[in-house]
């Protein structure tokens, strides 16, 4: 494969060869969950909300994740800029090796915890019991989860945007496929191709797991990518040759540049998901029903962050070859056209989803209650994600050039923020639960605001890797 070199020629082509297929590979994990949100919304509202509760919780864990990828990000990226295959390959290598240890580390931490987790969160015993049987199994599956996204953070941080998104859309691809068959033993639907019946509702087809099957399905994909993504990396088609049988003894100087780069990004996922965690408790004070219309509402909102997501992970992997070659005008020109192709993408998508709330929540549930709230809560934290969209993508400065502490700082401030707002909001106003969909508003435009601020100050470019 020709290699383009990202650190020379059109930005906004530079941009775009690296962020539509980055784009388009989240994308698709994203349809994935929607996909998990409308299985399970076929088992019912309990079901929606036992996998709420457990996300929630393991969101905390797997912030480990971000531990690591944060780091690998600018190592990687740094190391193809220098036009060091060696370094590169070392730093892959290191990556997935610290990506093992804490996943192991917190999948145990997790099955340890799960039960005492969901009691806390105040769930119904039905709730709690769906919940406990998805969370068993996403943990243990938990540490092909990370080694499969380190997978897709390798190719980037080489320039190959385009066998990452292949990874990721063959990945989930196969998660969508296996989740029914292994979820139901009837099919709850019918399944047709060019206007014949493939296959008609109440077909036999699977093997009637239940929410379980959701869990194993998402287990057995990750397992796939790491596979393939292993084999890619081992052929002579790859950008930097990965040797199977040799380099796996751990570096430690390389590996603690990971860490010490990816620590602020950790510790600020670790800050998004506890408050997220407390978030889920304080939704869960309404019941059941508001539960799971959060779930939905925050799974298609996904969706519209995917655009800002993928650029960011594309632009960030450019910020650090250029930084690496010592282009530190073309890592400034990438970061402000990521910004501004996210905003024009993500306005339209936010626009459309605003107007379009209704039919959208209809596909996921035919509970009158749950759509209600559900709606309301789409149409406002809408908002949010796009102020997010914008965060998102200005963040690819900070990754890319491994100067990750600003960003935590103003992460961690600003769920701080909204989780006041919120308990204000419940214990002196005793507002509904329309007041927890404007928090995450106030905070996002917080958020944005204190990171352009702080990416004006142009410290990010002095970062040394």
């Amino acid at each position: 494969m020709k290699i383009r070199d990202l650190t020379e020629g059109s930005v906004l082509k530079n941009v775009t060869f690296m962020g539509v297929p980055s784009m388009i590979g989240f994308a698709t994990t994203t349809v994935c969950a929607l996909f998990d949100v409308f299985f399970l919304g076929l088992l019912g509202s309990s079901a929606l909300a036992g996998m709420t509760l457990v996300l929630a919780f393991t969101g905390v864990l797997s912030t480990t994740n971000s531990l690591v990828g944060g780091g690998s990000v600018a190592v990687i990226s740094r190391r193809f800029g220098e036009k060091n295959d060696e370094g590169t390959e070392n730093a892959i290598k290191q990556t997935l090796l610290l990506k093992l240890f804490f996943a192991v580390l917190s999948g145990a931490v997790g099955l340890l915890l799960l039960r005492t987790v969901l009691s806390w969160m105040n769930a119904e015993p039905e709730v709690a019991r769906l919940g406990l049987e998805y969370g068993v199994w996403f943990f243990i599956g938990l540490p092909f989860n990370f080694c499969s996204w380190s997978m897709f953070t390798a190719f980037r941080g080489m320039g190959d945007a385009n066998r990452a998104m292949v990874l990721m859309i063959l990945t989930t691809s196969l998660n969508i496929l296996l989740a029914p068959i292994l979820m139901f033993e009837r099919l709850p639907f019918a399944i047709g191709l060019a206007g014949l019946n493939v296959l008609p509702e109440g077909a036999t087809v699977g093997f009637g797991l239940g929410i379980s099957g959701s869990a194993i399905a998402k287990g057995i994909a990750m397992l796939v990518c790491c596979v393939l993504g292993v084999a890619i990396l081992h052929s002579k088609k790859s950008n930097v040759r990965f040797q199977l049988g040799r380099g796996w003894k751990p570096d430690f100087l390389t590996m603690g540049k990971i860490i010490k780069i990816g620590a602020p990004p950790g510790l600020e996922g670790i800050a998004r998901s506890l408050a997220g965690l407390v978030t889920v408790y304080f939704v869960a004070l309404y019941g059941t029903a508001v539960v799971a219309a959060y779930g939905i509402a925050q799974q298609i909102l996904g969706f519209t962050a995917v655009f800002a997501v993928g650029m960011m992970l594309g632009s960030s992997a450019i910020v650090g070859q250029c930084l690496g070659a010592g282009r530190k005008s073309m890592a400034v020109k990438t970061v402000r056209t990521a910004v501004a192709v996210v905003f024009l993408i993500c306005l339209a998508v936010s626009v459309l989803t605003f107007v379009l709330a209704p039919g959208i929540i209809g596909v996921f549930t035919d509970d009158a209650s749950v759509a209600r709230v559900a709606i309301i809560a789409l149409k406002i934290m809408v908002f949010a994600y796009l102020l997010h969209s914008i965060r998102a993508t200005l963040s690819s400065a900070f990754t890319g050039s491994g100067n990750t502490l600003p960003p935590t700082v103003i992460a961690v401030s600003t769920e701080s923020l909204r989780l006041g707002l919120i308990a204000a909001f419940i214990y002196i106003f005793s507002a509904n639960e329309s007041s927890i969909w404007w928090a995450f508003v106030m905070a996002s435009l917080s958020d944005a605001l204190l990171l352009a601020i702080w990416y004006r100050k142009g410290r990010w470019l002095e970062r040394c890797v």
